[in-house]
This record gives C-alpha cells, structure tokens and sequence, in this order.
C-alpha cells in the first residue's frame, strides 16, 4: 500500500465504512493536525461508543439538516 504523505487540513468521508474503520483510515493525517468532518448516520452513537474504546478524540455531533 502506498503511504499518502501530502499534509491536510481537514479529512471527510460519507458512507466510507464504521466510524472505527474511518478513524484508522484517517489516523495518518490526522498526525499532522487535520481534522475529520466524518457525515454518520443513525447509529452514530453506538459508533462513538465503539470507536472510543480504541481512539482518543474529541467528537462534536452536528444534527443533519437534511
């Protein structure tokens, strides 16, 4: 697998995989300070709670407007 070395400042992802799976994809930028803008849906919260048993971070939920 080819290492993606480019620096950035925000990662998104909608509808890529489980919050936990997302998190490992992102965790290489994420290194560098980027942020993740992760769209989830309504299993959002069972989710958090998995990936949180894995990864330290700082989640804030934004409710859908659509």
């Amino acid at each position: 697998m080819k290492q993606f070395t480019a620096r950035a400042d925000v990662i998104t992802a909608r509808a890529l995989a489980s919050l936990n799976e997302t998190l490992a994809l992102a965790y290489p930028l994420s290194k560098t300070g980027a942020q993740g803008l992760f769209l989830k849906g309504q299993d959002v919260e069972s989710e958090l709670t998995h990936a949180s048993k894995y990864w330290t971070f700082e989640p804030v939920l934004v409710p859908s407007k659509t």
